[in-house]
């Protein structure tokens, strides 16, 4: 196994496991850190197979949709 494939599987166990963890907890800022995780490694396999541009739009719209969905939660105008 080249390291190209084993820092591919650790992503995908990763995202996989931060996807999980969103599903399975019930605190709106555990969510959301393992949110970040999880979209985060996706980002990362993207860098990982060479698509700069799709993992850097990754980074951005995870920042955007966290930060959103932190906003709406925590914000007393919603």
């Amino acid at each position: 196994m080249s390291g190209e494939q084993f820092f591919f599987w650790l992503l995908a166990l990763t995202t996989c496991g931060g996807a999980i963890a969103v599903v399975l907890n019930q605190n709106v800022v555990r969510m959301a850190f393992w949110l970040v995780v999880s979209l985060g490694s996706v980002a990362a396999i993207y860098f990982l197979l060479h698509a700069d541009f799709v993992g850097a739009t990754q980074l951005r719209s995870e920042e955007r949709r966290v930060g959103k969905e932190c906003r709406s939660r925590w914000s007393p105008y919603h």
